[in-house]
């Protein structure tokens, strides 16, 4: 398999989204802060009710309400306005430049205009494939990705990555419902 392509922010920006909501650690992190700002403002809303402050218990239950409802949305706006500010301040410096990606002889040989690296196969962790990306997760922790609409050929690339995982045993997880 041989793919030419070139990213830019969005991509890093869509990438970061995604291994964030694959990551439990933050699911439960935002899911508890959720929670704790939604019962502490009904929490506001049962303390007038005891001061018999119809007014802020009317507020305070009305604003519970709202907030348990839109906090979720909330939140993936925030975090993709962070993300999209941190991959603009950590990509002033660099040249958009295309990307080659090569997998043979059980390795992956990934090369720009600056750099050239070749890995082991067996160092990918898993294969996700999503609506608009393809992302290959490495043991260390970084990922390769190929945007579906950069390349040209994409059921064929489909199907050397899941022959790839099939022969190397790596997981192929495909979901293709994800959004942003």
């Amino acid at each position: 398999m041989n793919l030419q392509y070139q990213l830019d922010n969005s991509d890093y920006v869509q990438a970061l989204i995604f291994y964030s909501r694959q990551n439990s650690d933050l699911k439960k992190r935002r899911n508890r802060s959720w929670v704790v700002n939604t019962l502490a403002i009904f929490s506001l809303s049962f303390y007038f009710w005891t001061v018999k402050n119809h007014f802020l218990t009317i507020y305070f239950l009305i604003a519970g309400v709202i907030v348990g409802c839109i906090f979720p949305f909330y939140t993936r706006w925030r975090q993709k306005r962070f993300y999209t500010s941190y991959i603009a301040n950590m990509s002033k410096d660099w040249e958009r430049q295309g990307c080659k990606l090569q997998v043979a002889d059980g390795y992956l040989e990934m090369s720009d205009n600056d750099s050239w690296s070749k890995l082991a196969v067996k160092k990918i962790q898993v294969i996700h494939e999503v609506t608009p990306y393809f992302f290959i997760r490495l043991k260390a922790g970084s990922t390769i990705i190929i945007p579906k609409n950069r390349i040209e050929d994409i059921d064929s690339v489909r199907n050397e990555l899941v022959e790839l995982g099939s022969t190397f045993n790596i997981p192929v997880i495909t979901d293709l419902k994800w959004s942003v």
